[in-house]
């Protein structure tokens, strides 16, 4: 898709302003159409439902497989815009909480994230960009903070994010997305795990990923 190919091209500065205002607010409008302009069918949400089913496992799966960290998020991104469609699809208050605190969290975790990457672009070596531009604590115990609320871990938002959303799966009687939305958070963890520990080694080595 182009979302990978165009943040794995921008510099990651651009990127921390795309990822959370393009997709997010796109996901927004979509949530607010949803809710206020087109009729509520059972169609539109077994639709959304199984697209959103699909990104989660697609997208996580392909971000666990990147070496480059931008497209690591991207796809990342992907994984998390299905978490959102699979709550809209669910409807009612805990499926629209999940939606919107998915949206809140991703797109703050997805900023942030951005930003380190743009610290330490331009620096020499080959390969990626390197993480962060020093050996600052600091900026690992962020980037920490955020991937944790990407793969859902407490007490972040991710996780109250992704609880509802298993509260409304569970309401619907759909036990099967509950398999998905774990499924797809145990994948986040593995590549959260490899984009935390790349940029621990990165700020304690001075080195590229």
């Amino acid at each position: 898709g182009w979302v990978p190919e165009a943040y794995g091209r921008a510099p990651s500065a651009v990127a921390s302003v795309v990822a959370p205002i393009g997709t997010k607010a796109a996901a927004y409008v979509v949530a607010r159409l949803l809710l206020n302009v087109l009729p509520s069918t059972g169609a539109m949400s077994a639709a959304l439902i199984a697209a959103g089913s699909l990104g989660v496992l697609v997208g996580a799966v392909q971000a666990a497989r990147q070496t480059h960290p931008s497209k690591l998020l991207a796809f990342s991104g992907i994984s998390q815009i299905g978490y959102i469609a699979i709550g809209l699809g669910l409807g009612g208050p805990a499926g629209l909480l999940a939606a919107y605190l998915l949206i809140t969290a991703d797109a703050c975790a997805k900023a942030g994230l951005f930003l380190l990457l743009a610290e330490g672009e331009g620096r020499p070596g080959s390969g990626p960009p390197a993480l962060v531009s020093d050996r600052s604590r600091a900026a690992f115990t962020a980037a920490a903070l955020l991937v944790a609320s990407v793969a859902g871990i407490p007490p972040t938002i991710g996780f109250f994010a992704k609880w509802h959303l298993l509260v409304a799966a569970w309401s619907a009687g759909h036990a099967w997305l509950i398999v998905i939305v774990i499924a797809g958070s145990l994948m986040a963890l593995v590549y959260s795990y490899r984009f935390a520990s790349a940029l621990w080694v990165s700020t304690a080595a001075d080195t590229a990923w």
